[in-house]
């Protein structure tokens, strides 16, 4: 819900078929922060702010600082399928919501079953984020007890810090 990046980046894709909303995801409906990172152009920014000591766990990362903040409408998934009943199927969810993938799959509520298969990012080691639940060790019994397997585990940065889980329904 960057207003910069949608201005600069998504704006002009606006079609019949795709639809730019403005709104963070989770797993409740409200009001939130949200921390911009950087020059509004680097993925870190998030609803969660950042680790203390971080340069000591993400060596050579200098993008991890917010430069501004501002209030954006957060939503579930659940509350979204109810006001667009026509989505009956999600056959694939990327998900890289900068430390709260779990929370959006805890958002689907219970549409979780409408969902085929994604793939998530959590922390493995040295979340970026303070305060999160959104662990390789949580989202792993999450997906087990909705009726997923996990099909590939790959890192997402040099470290080991995060990894992204691609995950389908049994």
């Amino acid at each position: 819900p960057t207003p910069e990046l949608i201005e600069m980046h998504l704006k002009h894709l606006v079609r019949e078929n795709y639809i730019v909303i403005q709104k963070a995801v989770g797993n409740y409906c409200g009001m939130v922060d949200f921390f911009v990172a950087g020059n509004f152009d680097w993925g870190c920014s998030s609803i969660h702010q950042f680790n203390d000591n971080l340069e000591h766990t993400w060596h050579g990362r200098k993008d991890f600082k917010v430069t501004h903040v501002h209030q954006v409408e957060m939503i579930t998934l659940e509350k979204f399928i109810d006001e667009n009943p026509h989505i009956t199927q999600i056959d694939y969810l990327h998900c890289d919501t900068q430390g709260n993938d779990l929370n959006v799959l805890m958002g689907f509520g219970r549409h979780i079953g409408k969902l085929a298969k994604g793939v998530i990012e959590v922390y493995a080691k040295n979340p970026l984020y303070k305060n999160i639940n959104n662990s390789l060790e949580n989202a792993t019994a999450f997906l087990e007890s909705n009726s997923f397997r996990i099909t590939q585990l790959f890192p997402n940065d040099n470290y080991g810090n995060e990894v992204n889980i691609l995950f389908e329904r049994i």
